[in-house]
């Protein structure tokens, strides 16, 4: 038994041997192995300046691609423009959110793999009242202002032709110039993608959409291998990362949220009013502390009434069924919290919202 029990000793300790001496063959190959990568500030995308904590989307997935490489960062600031230079001069060696075009992949070499998918819109002024209304018809004869250079001044050129509009294309430096000149009233609109829409101005048009890649210099094919080997590993463990990923950034930004016709019209014949049933006691969700309402719910009543201008009526309830009751009786207009199930809405002949939470 004693003889058993040393092999077994034995073997596990040469197991562990070999598995330590793998870990640090790995680290020693890794370890100096030191990748410039460009970091572009960008709400919710890539924030924190340098020195700064640093949080979003494209800086988790990086942080996911240096776990599976054992890459370390050196992170090169700059604008979208300063860095995809950069890119092309082989000053850095990896740069994220770039769309592929082939005048594009002859300067640089692209992952295998999509980081994500943009979608490209058209925003107006915070009180533009033309532009807003759903009419494609009132872009003709407008300034639309976009990034010069960029991917989506293509998307932009293609779409006015598709649509035969006829609006002057006014390029710009970037995202700042074209807010800037938005204000100031020098143009009447500007193209960008929406992970840029936390700026807070209304999304009037989706013009187009289109996968974005990581770049890698041309002459960084160590660095593209290890790249395609990571990302690869990444979906093929977990196929809704790019997906989740935005979402947990993305998802619950309502920036690009505006009224339409209807919905005007409809606050319009009802004095800007909207009448809501909830619990008075179902918290997270909906509760009241002493007079006041709190809860998830709550801070989507707020955001109606401080940033959308609407009158909020509250009426609480004590269970689902007084909630219908006083929706058929016609008291309230809506009611929440409900469970999302469409086949129970549709018994009823109610219809649901987007998901809240």
């Amino acid at each position: 038994m004693n003889k058993i029990n040393k092999r077994i000793i034995g073997l596990i300790c040469i197991l562990l041997m070999v598995f330590s001496f793998g870990v640090n063959t790995f680290a020693e190959e890794n370890k100096q192995k030191t990748v410039k990568i460009g970091y572009v500030y960008a709400v919710n995308y890539e924030e924190g300046k340098e020195g700064e904590y640093k949080r979003g989307s494209g800086y988790e997935y990086f942080q996911r691609i240096a776990y599976l490489t054992g890459w370390k960062y050196e992170y090169v600031y700059g604008s979208f423009s300063e860095c995809y230079k950069m890119l092309v001069d082989g000053e850095i060696d990896l740069f994220g959110n770039v769309s592929y075009t082939p005048e594009r992949a002859e300067l640089f070499n692209f992952s295998d793999y999509p980081q994500g998918k943009d979608t490209y819109w058209l925003y107006a002024g915070h009180d533009d009242t033309v532009l807003t209304s759903g009419d494609t018809s009132k872009l003709n004869n407008c300034r639309i202002g976009v990034t010069k250079g960029s991917f989506q001044a293509g998307v932009l050129a293609e779409w006015l032709e598709n649509k035969q509009i006829f609006a002057e294309i006014v390029p710009c430096s970037g995202y700042d110039e074209m807010m800037n000149r938005l204000d100031a009233g020098e143009i009447d609109a500007f193209a960008a993608p929406d992970l840029s829409s936390t700026y807070n101005y209304p999304a009037i048009f989706n013009i187009g959409f289109s996968d974005y890649y990581f770049a890698v210099a041309k002459d960084r094919t160590d660095i593209l291998d290890e790249l395609n080997a990571a990302l690869y590993e990444i979906q093929n463990t977990d196929s809704d990362f790019n997906t989740a990923l935005t979402t947990k950034y993305f998802y619950k930004m309502s920036s690009k949220l505006s009224f339409n016709e209807d919905e005007k019209a409809w606050l319009n014949e009802h004095d800007n009013t909207i009448r809501i049933g909830c619990f008075d006691n179902y918290l997270p969700f909906i509760g009241k502390n002493g007079d006041d309402f709190v809860g998830v719910f709550n801070t989507v009543i707020e955001k109606l009434r401080n940033e959308y201008g609407v009158n909020i009526i509250l009426s609480t309830y004590h269970s689902v069924a007084e909630m219908k009751e006083a929706i058929n009786k016609d008291e309230i207009d809506m009611a929440g919290p409900v469970v999302a199930d469409l086949y129970l809405a549709e018994l009823d002949d109610y219809v649901l919202t987007n998901k809240y939470y």
